[in-house]
C-alpha cells in the first residue's frame, strides 16, 4: 500500500546517517524512491482510469469536480518527487548540505500525498456514509 511505502521510505531515511558507505546507500534509497515511485503512479493511473472519480460529487464552486482536484494534485505530486530523485541523483558525499534538504522534502512529499489519500477517503466517506 501507499502508507506501508511511505512508512519505509521514513524508515530508509533515518538511516543515512548511520550508513558507512554513503553511495551504497544513496543508490539503494534511490532504487526505493524509484519503485515507490512507479508504485505511485500505479495507484494513480488506477484511480483516474477505474472510474473512481466518477463517484465524486460535483463541486459546488466554479472549479469543476473534485476528481479534477485530484487529478491536478497528482500530476504535482509526481512532479514533486521526480524533482526530488534528481536531486537526490546528483548528492555524492554524505557532507552535502543539500542532502538535509533533500530530506525535508521528501517528508514534505511524504505528508502532501498522506493529506491527499486523506481527502480521498474523506469524499468517499461522506458520499456512502
Amino acid at each position: 500500500t501507499v502508507e506501508r511505502s511511505l512508512e519505509n521510505i521514513k524508515i530508509a531515511l533515518k538511516t543515512w546517517m548511520e550508513s558507512e558507505d554513503f553511495i551504497l546507500w544513496k543508490i539503494e534509497f534511490t532504487w526505493q524512491m524509484r519503485e515507490f515511485k512507479n508504485d505511485l503512479l500505479k495507484h494513480f493511473d488506477f484511480e483516474e482510469d477505474s472510474g473512481f472519480f466518477d463517484h465524486f460529487p460535483k463541486s459546488r464552486s466554479n472549479s469543476g469536480t473534485y476528481g479534477k482536484k485530484m487529478r491536478t494534485e497528482h500530476k504535482q505530486l509526481a512532479k514533486d518527487l521526480e524533482k526530488i530523485l534528481s536531486k537526490l541523483k546528483k548528492i555524492r558525499d554524505i557532507r552535502n548540505p543539500a542532502l538535509k534538504k533533500i530530506e525535508v522534502d521528501i517528508l514534505h512529499l511524504i505528508s502532501e500525498i498522506t493529506k491527499h489519500e486523506d481527502r480521498e477517503m474523506g469524499v468517499i466517506n461522506s458520499i456512502y456514509h
